[in-house]
């Protein structure tokens, strides 16, 4: 990050992709928990386990935004928190990860990106807007995934130019309802076929009415 900062002095911000946890039991995260907790991993319940993730990422992203803040004070930083699971439990699937929105708060983030990923079919958008929810107050900006085909190492559902453009109406009409809600970003670039890509760009400029 320093890096970065000192050889782009125009950038006006920074995304980290998921500071989070997964289930991990490697020697460097079993070591961490004894020396916080005084406990093994299996000693703890799920609910101090969801706290000692949550205070560790809030520890790590609270050195990231100090070190940004002391070369450039301008720059925004935020990061990806993930979207709705499969089961709908969205407060369990955050908190799991470490992304508990009482300690992020403490952070003192420019925005979050929860993303969607066509998962849900017809649910899509009424399970996004329960993540939003579920990250107030934060200012939202929507990782949006618009390609068609899998990566072979991470199953998506398919995408086409329908669910792209149904997206971007959804979002014009719910920025209008929600002011947290900044705008939407459309991943990923190099492996998004031609009628997907002016999907996109056909919806942007579409006028709100």
């Amino acid at each position: 990050i320093r890096d970065v900062l000192t050889r782009y002095i125009h950038l006006d911000g920074i995304v980290l992709e998921h500071p989070s946890y997964s289930p991990c039991y490697c020697p460097s995260t079993q070591q961490r928990v004894k020396k916080d907790t005084g406990k093994e991993i299996d000693e703890l319940t799920e609910e101090q386990y969801q706290q000692w993730k949550a205070i560790r990422v809030r520890d790590i992203l609270t050195d990231f935004i100090n070190l940004i803040r002391s070369i450039n004070p301008a720059v925004e930083f935020g990061f990806y928190t993930g979207f709705s699971p499969r089961d709908g439990n969205i407060q369990r699937f955050q908190l799991n990860r470490g992304h508990n929105p009482q300690t992020l708060k403490q952070v003192g983030l420019d925005f979050v990106m929860p993303y969607c990923e066509g998962r849900h079919e017809d649910k899509e958008i009424e399970e996004m807007q329960k993540v939003i929810d579920y990250l107030d107050p934060f200012d939202i900006y929507l990782h949006t995934v618009i390609r068609k085909e899998s990566p072979h190492n991470y199953q998506l559902p398919p995408k086409g130019p329908e669910y792209i453009r149904s997206i971007i109406a959804w979002g014009k009409e719910y920025h209008k309802k929600n002011p947290r809600f900044m705008g939407m970003t459309f991943f990923n670039e190099v492996k998004i076929p031609d009628e997907n890509r002016q999907a996109v760009y056909d919806s942007i400029r579409e006028k709100i009415t």
